[in-house]
């Protein structure tokens, strides 16, 4: 399933700050990065968005209404899913957080949210 969001959607985040956890991993950790995807998604709130980027080897974690504190907490909690692999992982908070989403929005490189 591909994740949109409206645009009442993005005023709410805009005005009430918002966290992304970048992950990427080397090509080979490809489909490695789909299972630890599927045992983070178990580890945030129900309210958060983990979403691969197939095209990057990536993921990105949305934490909607976190502080950047509470991203690092979430990263802290999820580091022991992922030291099997070699990655870089990235908190981007506020502004910065939305511009990203909406860059990874308009070029289309969801691949979808677990």
């Amino acid at each position: 399933m591909v994740e949109m969001i409206s645009e009442v959607e993005l005023a709410y985040i805009q005005n009430n700050g918002t966290a992304l956890i970048y992950i990427q991993v080397e090509y080979q950790a490809q489909l490695a990065l789909r299972y630890v995807a599927q045992r983070i998604r178990s580890n945030i709130r129900q309210s958060d968005s983990i979403i691969l980027l197939e095209a990057t080897h990536a993921c990105i974690i949305l934490l909607p209404m976190t502080p950047f504190e509470g991203a690092q907490a979430v990263v802290q909690r999820i580091s022991a899913l992922l030291s099997h692999l070699r990655y870089d992982i990235q908190i981007i908070y506020g502004e910065a957080a939305q511009s990203l989403y909406n860059v990874f929005e308009m070029n289309g490189v969801w691949h979808g949210q677990l």
